[in-house]
């Protein structure tokens, strides 16, 4: 190569292999304007915006900063950020103002708040989304006591079986009482057994469980069907949950429906999610909403996830919500 040629080269703009020159183009620039104009800001009023640049705030460490865009948010009625912003709260120990923006948020429609009020608050009457509770389908008050007096009866039965896991017989002792002919002695023992992991006495609780089922402790079948399809005998499983879903245990035919949706025998999982909803476990009433909701059959559906709501299931709650505002929009 010649000096001259050499010159010449030097002289040329560098550009890296590989890289694109750099050059102006205006109507480009205008079009990646107008991309961020439409994109929104928290600065405009995009309150999702707003929300998401308090939670990176927080995540960064400037948790005044967060609080500030938050609590803005909030008081504009964005009921997602009042919910995020009393999760901030909560971590600093203010609980009573955090269960007053959880509050807040759930009765604007954003059921994790709800969710998030009741656990601060598990004295007080329980919370649910305020569309959910004016209620867009009518459940009668016969169906809706027998659905929380189930729930509570199971409450009211574990609470039994806790004090008792807290009173002064030992494991020999609750054992010796078990094969005595006491079968709550043999779910409390059955329980103490399965809290550990070592793979002989999950034998020996499994063992325990068998003998509680005649007792009236439903979650004896739960617990034994559980650790039996955790050791892949789902058939031993299916029998234990038939026996007591029999029985009224209405987690137990939910369990069914879940098996047998899994096997592709939807009238069978519907049968049995409807007896789990009848039963008062609030996963049946979802699973029963989800197979209506993908079979169309969307008032149906609207009013299995209320019912799971009214029980309690955050899921129920926003997809009951979700599919009525559905709705309104038609």
């Amino acid at each position: 190569m010649g000096i001259s040629t050499m010159v010449l080269a030097l002289l040329l703009p560098l550009t890296t292999l590989g890289e694109e020159e750099v050059v102006d183009d205006p109507e480009r620039e205008e079009q990646e304007l107008e991309e961020e104009e439409e994109e929104g800001s928290c600065e405009d009023g995009d309150m999702e915006k707003c929300y998401e640049l308090g939670n990176e705030e927080y995540k960064s460490g400037s948790i005044d900063e967060a609080k500030d865009i938050l609590g803005q948010a909030c008081n504009d009625g964005y009921m997602k950020a009042c919910s995020s912003l009393g999760s901030i709260i909560e971590k600093e120990g203010d609980m009573a103002s955090a269960s007053g923006l959880y509050k807040k948020a759930c009765e604007g429609d954003f059921p994790r708040a709800c969710e998030s009020f009741n656990r601060l608050n598990p004295g007080m009457p329980q919370r649910l989304p305020a569309s959910v509770d004016k209620g867009q389908e009518n459940i009668s008050p016969e169906t809706l006591e027998k659905l929380v007096g189930s729930v509570e009866e199971s409450c009211r039965e574990l609470g039994r079986v806790r004090k008792m896991m807290n009173g002064e017989k030992s494991l020999a002792g609750l054992e010796a009482s078990c094969r005595a002919g006491n079968p709550v002695d043999c779910y409390v023992a059955g329980m103490e057994y399965a809290a550990d992991t070592n793979n002989s006495n999950e034998e020996k609780a499994i063992e325990l469980f068998r003998l509680s089922l005649n007792s009236k402790i439903g979650l004896a079948s739960d617990r034994l069907g559980s650790l039996l399809m955790a050791k892949g005998k789902t058939k031993e499983a299916m029998a234990v949950y038939a026996k007591g879903c029999g029985g009224g245990f209405g987690r137990n035919c939910t369990a069914l429906g879940k098996l047998e949706e899994k096997k592709g025998k939807m009238k069978k999982a519907k049968g049995f999610f409807k007896q789990g909803c009848d039963g008062g476990d609030p996963e049946g009433c979802h699973g029963l909403a989800k197979l209506e909701e993908k079979g169309n059959n969307v008032v149906s559906a609207r009013t299995l996830y209320r019912r799971a709501c009214l029980l309690h299931d955050q899921r129920g709650c926003g997809n009951f919500l979700r599919l009525d505002k559905e709705h309104k929009k038609r």
